[in-house]
């Protein structure tokens, strides 16, 4: 079944009930193949995930005691969404998602397996535990706590 980008969602999901199939290939308007969509993306797009035994462990953000490990893949964004931060105003220089992303940006090469890395990122000490030859692997990330003159300012304002 072949189905236009544009396609909405509910006539997808009536084609694929008429048709009694569960995978559509999406075209562009050249006819060139756009990717694929299936009944599951359109039902998790209404209803949230699904999980089911073919969906992959997700162990990019694993809890620690302290803190959170993160896989140096993992998105920096998903990360400060964890700990319940948000996510610092990126400097023009700035061209990195990942978490093993910015510490290789801040420090300007890939760290050394076993070289003690750690830097403080809005909020947040970030300690490379793990790292290849290409990339660092594996991140400690903790909330650093707020200083108590911020704290107390915040406070203050949610008083009022």
């Amino acid at each position: 079944m072949f189905v236009p980008e544009n396609c909405r969602a509910r006539e997808l999901l009536l084609d694929f009930r008429a048709k009694r199939t569960q995978i559509a290939i999406v075209v562009d308007e050249y006819g060139g193949t756009a990717g694929i969509v299936t009944m599951e993306d359109i039902l998790e797009e209404i209803v949230g995930n699904i999980e089911d035994e073919f969906d992959p462990e997700d162990d990019e953000l694993r809890p620690v005691e302290g803190g959170l490990l993160a896989d140096g893949a993992a998105d920096l964004e998903d990360v400060f969404d964890w700990f319940g931060l948000p996510m610092p105003e990126p400097e023009p220089e700035d061209d990195f998602d990942s978490v093993g992303g910015l510490i290789t940006a801040r420090l300007g090469r890939i760290p050394q397996q076993g070289e003690p890395v750690s830097l403080i990122y809005g909020g947040l000490l970030l300690r490379v535990e793990q790292v290849n030859e290409r990339r660092v692997e594996k991140v400690f990330c903790q909330k650093q706590p707020q200083p108590a003159k911020q704290k107390e300012t915040e406070d203050k304002e949610t008083d009022a």
